[in-house]
């Protein structure tokens, strides 16, 4: 009986091995759940980022979507939590420390941001780098319910020619406080000297632009944020998904 139990078992495992070997690379077969609502999951891309815990180790990041991430680089989360919350993408990441998972996060417009989830909670197999399954029964954390079920067999991340998902880069110039930054905004009242081409400003803020001041602001880059805001917008104000600049 033991036999018989043990050849299952390994039938079980040769058998989900080759379904895994015989995915395209690049490709996720399965979804996630947030509140009850399933996605499909149907793209894996990998990377390598530093370690939580050592910064001379890396590593593996695991990328699944619902639709390709364009221009925006896996490790970017701030630009894949931005995208997620204006609905352009669902997105479930993993973080695996050699072979352990260390944390899944789910990116999806119904949260506020992304959920970052214990390793702990999933089941999760993997037959080589890149290729394997995740499986989460229903758990809740933080008024949000998750699940998932997915199988997947990630390509290497390559970025294209030309393309960036970071309009927002460093720069190396001092930068003034966000504080100095929101006082110096034609959108302050306090704000000394406010001409009339900027009240006009005030009255219409570059909505288009909102989304890359949070990015600046999330990143620290407080030169870029205050450059932002002079170009006319609020740093009061909100995102289109309703996320406020000052969060």
């Amino acid at each position: 009986m033991f036999g018989k139990t043990v050849r299952a078992c390994a039938l079980m495992t040769w058998l989900t091995a080759s379904s895994l070997s015989a995915m395209d690379s690049g490709t996720a077969i399965g979804m996630v759940s947030v509140d009850g609502r399933s996605m499909p999951l149907a793209f894996a891309v990998q990377t390598r980022v530093e370690n939580l815990f050592d910064p001379t180790k890396q590593d593996t990041l695991i990328v699944l979507s619902d639709r390709p991430l364009g221009p925006t680089a896996p490790d970017d989360d701030v630009e894949i939590s931005l995208r997620a919350r204006r609905g352009e993408l669902a997105v479930v990441a993993l973080r695996i420390d050699v072979n352990k998972l260390m944390t899944v996060t789910v990116s999806h417009k119904g949260l506020d941001g992304a959920a970052k989830l214990p390793g702990a909670w999933f089941q999760y197999a993997s037959t080589k780098a890149g290729i394997g399954t995740l499986t989460l029964d229903k758990r809740d954390a933080d008024r949000h319910s998750y699940g998932a079920s997915v199988e997947f067999s990630a390509a290497p991340y390559v970025a294209a020619p030309g393309l960036t998902s970071d309009p927002v880069g460093a720069d190396p110039r001092p930068a003034r406080t966000l504080a100095e930054a929101s006082a110096a905004s034609p959108h302050t009242p306090s704000a000394a000297r406010t001409t009339a081409a900027e009240s006009a400003a005030t009255a219409r803020p570059n909505q288009a632009a909102v989304p890359a001041l949070i990015k600046a602001m999330m990143r620290g880059n407080e030169y870029q944020a205050l450059e932002i805001i002079h170009g006319g917008v609020d740093p009061n104000g909100r995102d289109e998904s309703g996320m406020p600049v000052l969060n």
